[in-house]
């Protein structure tokens, strides 16, 4: 069986968490896809990343330019990540279908592990 990492992709500049009811509603769809896929025998892994965007390292020249996302003109920050297994990018893909991330404006990056 493949693995297959979903990098969670949400705009940098824009990330609204709604009511204090709203963003438990969220972080509870969450939960229960994360659960059902654990039931499924699919989930590895995953967490939540902190808010703040972390920093991107790029070489500029000679140096190491280390920087917030979005200052190179980039538009999205990783909110988070799931390690999933299953057989082929098909079955990977109707996983990550299923996750709640797009219904958040978000985006879902979805890449196989090379494990050779």
């Amino acid at each position: 069986m493949a693995q297959f990492l979903l990098l969670l992709h949400r705009p940098s500049s824009t990330f609204s968490g709604g009511s204090p009811e709203e963003l438990r509603e969220r972080i509870q769809k969450y939960r229960a896809w994360r659960e059902e896929m654990g039931r499924e025998g699919k989930v590895l892994g995953g967490q939540k990343c902190t808010d703040d965007g972390g920093l991107w390292l790029r070489k500029n020249g000679s140096e190491i330019v280390v920087e917030p996302p979005g200052g190179n003109g980039d538009r999205s920050v990783i909110s988070g990540y799931f390690l999933l297994q299953a057989e082929d990018y098909q079955e990977a893909s109707a996983l990550a279908r299923r996750c709640p991330h797009v219904e958040y404006g978000g985006t879902i990056e979805l890449r196989q592990v090379d494990l050779n």
